[in-house]
């Protein structure tokens, strides 16, 4: 119960009511929000803070809730999760000094990232998503490995967030599944507190994304014209069937700078995420693959480091 209680408080500390901003009062079972009387339950340690799903969200809510609950679930440890290869490549890019304040993990799914953060930099991370059978697996990973987490289920880029509250964000492969990432960009800066960090993986469009991706999880290229060529086939004609992730775009390097640096964040990284790909679809041809992906036309992730100034 007192853990529970700390948690709370944290929460009441660092987030607002998504619907009017407003503060919130918490409880062991629920928050209200003060001003508009909104109450937000709390199930099994999940804080559920959510309002309505935007349009684009809710083919992405509907396709990884299948998918959560369709996983056959499995003990995980602090091992596995550090030899997770995506893991692996974006601790190159987190140092302990970098971790001020409340570290906030967007999209967060079974929370490997932010399990690693708990146990390597002594955090107790924030997961956010938007599923909460993704958060009760979270839940049950943290468990096993004796590591705390505060669990929210919501919409990440609703106005949850207090202002310069948040320490450090993380995103692997969250942002894209909405339509307006400046909106989500600006939101998370304004979020941050001086010096904060965003730390945020999305699919970069590449020769990859735009044709091995399309079987695999299904993209939309933020390039003119391409852009609604890609959405009619996948939409109308495919009925969002090769999107199996929801719809989610892949952006090009040269436009998410100029988003960020628009906004006011200072860049300190951004370039192609260099890693071990698995290419889980090819029947051969995998060492050659792995060795082309590196190359800048067909790197299919953009890893970018940038801070609050």
């Amino acid at each position: 119960m007192q853990k529970n209680t700390k948690d709370i408080s944290t929460v009441v500390e660092l987030f607002q009511c998504p619907k009017c901003e407003g503060e919130l009062s918490g409880f062991v079972t629920k928050l209200i929000c003060v001003h508009c009387k909104n109450v937000y339950p709390i199930k099994n340690g999940i804080i559920f803070l959510k309002s309505n799903f935007k349009s684009d969200v809710k083919l992405s809510y509907g396709k990884w809730k299948k998918l959560y609950l369709s996983e056959k679930k499995k003990a995980v440890t602090l091992k596995d999760a550090e030899q997770n290869s995506y893991i692996k490549a974006y601790l190159r890019f987190m140092k302990k000094g970098d971790m001020n304040g409340h570290f906030v993990d967007l999209g967060a799914g079974l929370g490997l990232m932010s399990l690693v953060v708990a146990k390597r930099f002594g955090k107790i991370p924030i997961l956010i998503d938007f599923s909460s059978a993704a958060l009760h697996e979270a839940q049950s990973i943290f468990k096993q490995n004796n590591a705390r987490g505060i669990y929210i289920c919501a919409d990440i880029t609703d106005p949850i967030y207090k202002k310069s509250a948040i320490g450090y964000f993380f995103s692997s492969m969250s942002l894209e599944y909405f339509k307006d990432i400046r909106s989500a960009l600006e939101l998370l800066y304004r979020s941050l507190t001086q010096n904060g960090m965003l730390l945020c993986v999305i699919p970069k469009v590449s020769l990859t994304t735009l044709t091995y991706h399309q079987f695999r999880s299904g993209d939309i290229p933020d390039v003119p014209f391409v852009k609604e060529v890609y959405e009619f086939l996948h939409l109308k004609i495919f009925k969002s069937k090769f999107l199996k992730t929801g719809y989610n775009v892949s952006y090009r390097k040269s436009k998410i700078e100029k988003i960020l640096k628009g906004i006011g964040y200072k860049i300190i990284h951004s370039g192609d995420l260099q890693m071990s790909y698995q290419f889980a679809l090819l029947p051969f041809g995998k060492n050659l693959a792995q060795s082309v992906v590196g190359h800048p036309w067909f790197s299919p992730l953009l890893l970018v480091k940038a801070c609050k100034k």
